[in-house]
């Protein structure tokens, strides 16, 4: 294998660490919008509740039980989509008017 370039303890360590950072930061911001939601649309609540205590009372807690919550896979991607990390970091103004074509 050929040598890494500034392959010390301390680069890798100092890498590790921003990766890890910026994997909990993004889940962190993930959670922290899904209880926004869940604490703004009420009615989202029972359902959600429903279908975690089912699938958990059949199966248990596993990475097979998680794929199966399809309710709550929906709500987390909602709202990622809604408030997620690029709706508030990357976000666009017109500074023109702009007409589509209707041309195929």
């Amino acid at each position: 294998m050929d040598k890494v370039p500034d392959a010390t303890v301390e680069s890798m360590t100092k890498r590790m660490l921003t990766v890890n950072l910026a994997a909990i930061h993004t889940s962190a911001n993930v959670f922290t919008s899904a209880l926004y939601n869940l604490a703004a649309n009420p009615q989202h609540v029972q359902p959600l509740r429903e279908e975690v205590e089912t699938i958990v009372e059949n199966e248990g807690w596993s990475k097979v039980s998680l794929s199966k919550m399809r309710k709550v896979d929906s709500f987390l991607k909602e709202s990622i989509r809604i408030d997620g990390i690029n709706s508030s970091t990357l976000s666009h103004k017109a500074i023109k008017d702009f007409m589509f074509s209707m041309e195929h």
